[in-house]
């Protein structure tokens, strides 16, 4: 492969996964300064499907377990806008391990007031509860309903 003129190596994505664990189990510690030309080809390399690990579900109903107490995350942020609170919680969906962020809403309607409610009918935790989703898209923007 060729990136501006400079050949570059050629190697897989799990590859340079593989490459990355090890270094940093052998250089006791998490830095590593970033090689640029295997980042290019992770990204090339990348898949939606294959990708993330955060839940973005398309319309539909799923069978999910919780598999951790909800916890603050990073606020969503908007120019101009106070940050908005976020939670995220980590969730089985079938063999798949996703984390799953949402706003902290302010209503029982809310995904955030309905996973809260959940979580107090079941002696005040989400860990080990299994729940379905059932997701509706509007066209702009999906809306969450929480069946247990």
């Amino acid at each position: 492969m060729v990136i501006d003129g400079l050949p570059v190596p050629v190697k897989s994505y799990n590859q340079i996964l593989m490459e990355q664990e090890h270094n940093q189990s052998t250089k006791g510690g998490n830095f590593n300064m970033v090689n640029y030309a295997e980042e290019v080809i992770k990204h090339e390399a990348f898949t939606p499907e294959q990708g993330s690990d955060f839940w973005s579900p398309v319309a539909g109903q799923y069978k999910v377990k919780a598999l951790t107490e909800m916890e603050d995350t990073e606020p969503y942020k908007k120019e101009g806008e106070p940050d908005k609170p976020r939670v995220k919680i980590s969730i089985q969906i079938g063999g798949d391990i996703k984390n799953w962020t949402m706003a902290v809403g302010k209503t029982s309607a809310s995904t955030y007031g309905q996973l809260c409610k959940v979580a107090s009918e079941n002696n005040n935790t989400l860990v080990g509860v299994e729940f379905t989703v059932v997701v509706v898209n509007d066209g702009s923007r999906n809306s969450y309903t929480v069946v247990r």
